[in-house]
């Protein structure tokens, strides 16, 4: 095999998924602060042990590559843990949300039912996922986000006039109908993926959950099912 120079995409997006996963869950069993209130010092300090445990985990395993690109690469990673979470004191003040869930599972470990989707011909569509994250605003709104470590390219066909991107990317209205079956006394629910890296500018893309939505996407699990059961796996 090639020399690995470098840690890879996958390595590094479970890095950062893991570190924010132990440290909203060990925050959430304790007081929060206010939606307008900066994190405390002490998880910004817990949040930097939990990273650099992490980076130094992932280096014994061998899977940062040549040394001196490592220590470029972790020095990066740093940096984006403590400016994540300056970006998080603004996305919760701006708007007015405190964290209520991390790693939200449905239809997996510790007998959590998985999401059905009625797809409106007869047919139901079972899944099972978990979620990165859910805040509740003060009106009682939930945001529901997905960090992404990558680029946001991608995604940039997303809009609320495309909110499934010509049926190419389904998993936001199905976070978002996993959680409205979560919560179904929450007056409205926004979905949405979260940049978290310097590289992607911490943008933020998503759109509130609806009807036309549910709708749509329902119309595109039909077409892939429909697919599937003729033996079509694109």
């Amino acid at each position: 095999p090639e020399e690995l120079l470098r840690i890879d995409a996958l390595e590094q997006g479970s890095l950062v998924h893991d570190v924010l996963e132990g440290w909203l869950c060990e925050l959430l069993d304790g007081a929060l602060p206010a939606a307008t209130d900066a994190w405390p010092a002490a998880a910004r300090d817990r949040l930097r042990e939990l990273a650099e445990q992490a980076c130094g985990d992932a280096e014994a395993r061998g899977v940062t590559g040549h040394p001196l690109l490592w220590r470029r690469d972790r020095r990066r990673l740093l940096l984006d843990f403590e400016q994540f979470l300056s970006r998080d004191d603004q996305r919760r003040a701006s708007l007015r949300l405190t964290p209520l869930s991390t790693e939200l599972a449905f239809g997996m470990a510790h007998g959590s039912e998985p999401l059905s989707i009625d797809l409106g011909d007869g047919r139901t569509l079972r899944l099972r996922g978990r979620i990165d994250r859910v805040d509740r605003a003060e009106s009682g709104a939930l945001v529901v986000a997905d960090y992404k470590t990558g680029g946001a390219y991608r995604y940039r066909d997303l809009t609320v006039e495309t909110p499934l991107a010509d049926g190419t990317k389904l998993q936001l209205p199905i976070y978002g109908l996993a959680v409205q079956s979560a919560h179904p006394d929450a007056p409205e629910i926004h979905i949405e993926y979260w940049f978290v890296s310097s590289k992607a500018r911490w943008e933020r893309i998503g759109y509130p959950l609806t009807t036309d939505v549910v709708e749509r996407l329902r119309h595109t699990l039909r077409i892939v099912v429909d697919g599937m059961a003729t033996g079509l796996f694109p």
